[in-house]
């Protein structure tokens, strides 16, 4: 999100104000619904922090939603006086002067001139005069449209609906204690939202580890309920890959972001326990968890489907109270999408949508799964259809959400060992709505992932918002 601001294409500047057609109206009119605001009552939101995380994200809302003047203030407050240096001030008039619609913008305001005179070095440039013309120092190279800066905090707050924390940390509780001062004659509790990172150390009652969420709670009284959290994706990847292939390669994150879904993306197996034979092959061992509880004792601690089903919700609940993980989907890429499949045919209470790229969507019959079978799970071929998703759809059949499998053509492995027309025939049978879409031309590659992740994001976004 951070340096990029992309805009519809139905959408025009005037001004330096964005407007757009791509439904930002209706999602203000339903927010300013959610926390009871009449016609005519303007929904007041206020950014607290003017640092990366704070300009950014109150200068995307500004940009987003500035111009409905009627409905909506947008404000941010920062210390005032924090000076920028002249290095700083000359790279941003060159930014400005490359930008006529800026240009022009700040002629009309007669903000021009102040530039001149910042980059010459006649006098100091502040950056909460750079956030009013509309320039956030943090994404310098993109000029937004301007925006209500407050310097005196109570100002800031005291009648605001919504407040967006981005404080750091270590600056939270001091600046939230002077808030709960504010409110104290407030009638209606605001909604606050936290963009903070990292913890702190509590000493009383007794040490522990607090989250910005628990510290605005406990400073300003506000309920926890009142902070919003986002939904869960859990993403599962595939053969020989780790927790960090779908984040650094996906290109999920943006979407992800603006639908208010966290992802989460575990490991593909144990790591680290040395047990023979474990990493003698790609599609088996280290790298190849198959997301279900082995039964043989060699490999007993290949206890994946626990730690996906139970485990890692049972750690995120207990350790990250902006996630409500009461909302969750699950998704995956190959072995990946075997396992959010079945994981989420086999626990329909748990995750409202599941979708796949490339599942091995019939393992009992394929080669992959049989060898991955074989070993985890012994001879036994019940056990094996435990896991395999085109029999578990016959038998669990009460799914609301479409399924969403995305399946290149041009896939090496799509007869052999994916066989997507087997889950898709099952689904048929038992009358499980699935949307299954051959892309032509696409492999099984994570670029084949990042051009249609977007769309998978998006039907999870909207299960998890019914």
């Amino acid at each position: 999100m951070v340096g990029s601001i992309e805009v519809a294409n139905n959408c025009t500047h005037s001004n330096g104000v964005v407007q757009s057609s791509n439904g930002s109206e209706e999602k203000l009119d339903e927010l300013r619904r959610y926390v009871g605001k009449a016609d005519g009552d303007l929904l007041k939101i206020v950014g607290v922090g003017g640092g990366a995380w704070g300009s950014v994200f109150a200068a995307l809302l500004q940009d987003s939603y500035g111009q409905y003047r009627d409905k909506v203030q947008i404000r941010i407050w920062r210390r005032p006086g924090r000076a920028v240096d002249r290095a700083t001030a000359e790279h941003l008039f060159e930014v400005i002067n490359s930008r006529e619609d800026v240009l022009r913008r700040l002629i009309r305001r007669c903000a021009y001139l102040k530039y001149v005179k910042a980059r010459l070095g006649d006098r100091t440039l502040y950056a909460d005069e750079i956030l009013k013309d509309g320039f956030c120092l943090n994404m310098i190279d993109t000029p937004l449209c301007p925006m209500k800066v407050v310097t005196n905090l109570q100002e800031a707050v005291w009648d605001a609906d919504i407040v967006i924390n981005g404080l750091p940390s270590t600056e939270i509780r001091e600046v939230f204690e002077e808030i709960r001062d504010h409110w104290k004659e407030r009638i209606t509790t605001p909604v606050i939202i936290s963009l903070a990172k990292g913890i702190e150390a509590e000493i009383s009652p007794s040490p522990r580890i607090i989250t910005p969420t628990q510290m605005i709670s406990q400073e300003t009284g506000v309920p926890i309920e009142n902070i919003p959290c986002a939904c869960v994706l859990y993403w599962l990847s595939g053969l020989t890959c780790n927790d960090e292939n779908f984040i650094a390669k996906s290109g999920a994150q943006r979407v992800a972001s603006a639908e208010g879904v966290a992802l989460i993306a575990p490991d593909t197996s144990p790591r680290g326990l040395n047990i023979e034979g474990e990493a003698d092959s790609w599609d088996f061992g280290v790298g190849a968890g198959f997301y279900l509880n082995a039964t043989q004792e060699k490999w007993k601690n290949w206890q994946m489907y626990d730690y996906v089903v139970k485990e890692l919700p049972a750690v995120l609940k207990e350790n990250f109270l902006q996630l409500d993980t009461s909302r969750a989907s699950i998704s995956g890429h190959s072995m990946g999408g075997h396992g959010a499949l079945t994981i989420y045919l086999k626990n329909l209470d748990k995750y409202k949508s599941v979708s796949a790229f490339a599942p091995v969507a019939n393992p009992i019959n394929c080669p992959w799964g049989q060898k991955a079978f074989t070993n985890y799970l012994g001879e036994n071929k019940a056990a094996w259809e435990e896991y395999d998703a085109s029999i578990l759809v016959s038998k669990y059949t009460n799914v609301s959400a479409t399924i969403l499998i995305d399946q290149g053509d041009a896939d090496k492995f799509l007869s052999e060992q994916l066989q997507p027309q087997k889950f898709d025939e099952a689904c048929r049978k038992s009358k499980v709505p699935l949307l299954l879409r051959m892309q032509p031309g696409y492999d099984h590659s994570y670029y084949f992932i990042a051009t249609f992740i977007d769309d998978h994001i998006r039907h999870h976004a909207q299960a998890l918002n019914l």
